[in-house]
């Protein structure tokens, strides 16, 4: 049985673990990667550039989102399982991100390989993380944070982007 202790992650995060099953950190990523992946697969290209409301991001913006924002929770679970509890890791300004990329001329499907690419990297490093510094935290905005919590942060996070498309988008 897999537990996800509140204490080793921001309350914030909820929202993202509780959309979880939670099971061993690399099966986890690489199913729920293969999930999100068919997911964008299967909206219709008329909806890749939509926007819900003006100044709302775009189905490949949220890809690019997604991707950005996995590769900064990897570093902050490579930092707790390395052991470095002491450095303030910052926050992720995810408007600064998204203003950073122009994903006009960008295919899905490029987006897609980009973010599966990041995905299989993220799976590997979960590999290679040996349970008890699954238990090790980074520091990140005041909060301790383990590095098997990151694992479910990930996966919760493409989850609930899904969710935002299919209530605001479809």
């Amino acid at each position: 049985m897999y537990q996800l202790l509140p204490s080793e992650y921001a309350p914030y995060f909820n929202r993202y673990t509780s959309l979880v099953t939670l099971g061993p950190v690399p099966g986890v990523l690489a199913a729920n990667g293969t999930v999100v992946a068919n997911f964008f697969r299967s909206l219709p290209p008329a909806l890749h550039g939509h926007r819900y409301a003006p100044g709302k991001w775009t189905i490949k913006d949220i890809l690019q989102h997604l991707t950005d924002t996995e590769r900064v929770m990897a570093y902050r679970a490579l930092a707790a399982a390395r052991g470095d509890a002491n450095t303030e890791l910052s926050l992720m300004d995810e408007d600064l991100y998204a203003a950073g990329t122009d994903t006009t001329n960008v295919s899905l499907e490029e987006l897609l390989e980009e973010y599966q690419t990041v995905r299989q990297s993220t799976v590997q490093l979960f590999n290679r993380i040996p349970t008890l510094k699954l238990q090790q935290t980074c520091h990140v905005n005041g909060q301790n944070t383990t590095a098997r919590a990151w694992g479910y942060i990930i996966a919760g996070h493409g989850l609930h982007h899904m969710n935002v498309i299919r209530g605001r988008y479809m």
